[in-house]
């Protein structure tokens, strides 16, 4: 028997524009403001389940000797503002021992780990375009994947206030909505013609501009999609499934209990054939929705934290934007954690890691662990003078082969389908 323990954060059914609005964030997000929704799930085996548990809720005891003023341990509390403020690099000496000691024990007692990220962007570019976007796809044969992509990115950067409004509002018709992004990529594209910095993301603009121009609007409102502008949860089930075919080689996972945090529904996750599906636990009386907890808010306080500091000034857009330089000062205990990090979380499968279509922050997170990983020792890390620069030069890298990797995934899904929209109802390609 195993048991899965799923835990989020920064939930969010709905969404609404910023009031007033903000050119940074766009949406109005909650107090943590996420910019994307995040969720992690260990599954533990029966075997090692009462051991880990007691060795956790040991370490639990040794950390709370130190901190006796913050009542229930939550990763939230531990990992709160500047003790967090650059991930493991900013980490106090008691909380770094915890963390380091929590990898540890998940490594000891073989706990598999799914961790995946979803834009909260993307999920307002689903609630209007998809369906455009795959028929326009079929249409022209620009990849679906890019174009969501390019859409996804407009709206959580650079797009108007006009163009939020619009998307989010179900009484405005889809041929409007697309009509406001074609005048408002025209203005950003006259705006950065001698913008050097932003040369290659207006030609991409150019192209979806030119898109827009050629769609038929006299059919184009029969494309609006039926759901409003709410949380897919299908995009949450699909990872999960990879990563348990991936794991128990079974279309069904009978000998599994799933149990998920509050505030997840039960029902998205039935047709994955778990034994038992029990929502509503509480992380208080329920040590492994603790251990999640301990990993969500790490992965989700690094991806927000480093999406923040490398997000480009809307105000000076023709200067290139490097990760601040404290982000690489990391000693040689915490670069040690950094490894056990990337080991754990990146290394024990290839859908242990889920990514969205726009896949943004979450490749931002997987590069940086990568980057300070590939150092053999200590020593040559500290060797390197520059890491910022080093490190958006990989980034870039690995972003190219993200696309490659995806296009070459969507063409094979056309190939055996006859098109990505036949693949994704098949349910063999995630949601786009």
């Amino acid at each position: 028997m195993k048991y899965i323990f799923m835990d989020e954060k920064g939930p969010q059914n709905r969404f609404k524009i910023s009031n007033p609005f903000d050119e940074v964030k766009k949406l109005s997000y909650g107090d943590d403001n996420m910019h994307v929704y995040v969720a992690d799930a260990i599954m533990i085996d029966d075997d090692y389940m009462e051991n880990l548990y007691k060795e956790y809720s040991l370490l639990e005891e040794q950390y709370m000797k130190k901190r006796q003023d913050i009542g229930e341990l939550k990763a939230s509390k531990i990992l709160k503002g500047k003790r967090f403020r650059y991930g493991i690099a900013s980490l106090k000496k008691n909380d770094f021992k915890f963390y380091d000691q929590l990898f540890d024990l998940l490594r000891k007692y073989k706990v598999e780990n799914l961790s995946f990220s979803i834009s909260k962007a993307a999920l307002v570019v689903d609630s209007r375009l998809n369906d455009w976007i795959l028929v326009i796809s079929e249409i022209t044969g620009v990849s679906a994947l890019r174009l969501k992509y390019i859409l996804a990115k407009y709206v959580e950067i650079e797009c108007s206030e006009e163009v939020v409004s619009k998307l989010l509002d179900k009484s405005v018709k889809l041929a409007d909505v697309l009509e406001s992004i074609k005048k408002d990529l025209d203005n950003i594209i006259e705006n950065n013609l001698y913008n050097a910095r932003m040369e290659k993301q207006i030609s991409v603009y150019w192209q979806l501009h030119q898109l827009i121009k050629i769609t038929n609007y006299e059919y184009v409102d029969d494309l609006e999609p039926a759901t409003k502008a709410v949380f897919n949860w299908e995009k949450v089930v699909f990872p999960m499934d990879l990563w348990l075919l991936e794991k128990e080689n079974s279309e069904i996972h009978p000998q599994i209990s799933l149990y998920l945090d509050e505030g997840i529904p039960k029902e998205p996750f039935t047709r994955l054939g778990f034994g038992n599906v029990v929502e509503n636990n509480d992380s208080s009386s329920t040590i492994g929705l603790r251990l999640s907890d301990m990993l969500v808010v790490f992965i989700g306080k690094y991806l927000s934290q480093l999406s923040a500091d490398i997000r480009y000034d809307m105000k000076k857009t023709n200067e290139l934007k490097h990760l601040p330089d404290k982000w690489f000062y990391l000693n040689e205990e915490q670069f040690a954690l950094v490894k056990k990090v990337y080991n754990y979380v990146l290394g024990d499968g290839m859908y242990s890691y889920g990514l969205d279509t726009f896949f943004d922050d979450g490749v931002l997170f997987e590069g940086y662990l990568r980057y300070i990983s590939k150092y053999e020792n200590y020593s040559k890390y500290t060797d390197e003078k520059n890491h910022s620069k080093n490190f958006t030069k990989q980034l870039i890298s690995e972003m190219r082969g993200r696309f490659k990797e995806a296009y070459r995934n969507e063409m094979a899904a056309i190939m055996e389908y006859g098109s990505l929209k036949n693949a994704i109802e098949e349910g063999v390609f995630h949601p786009l």
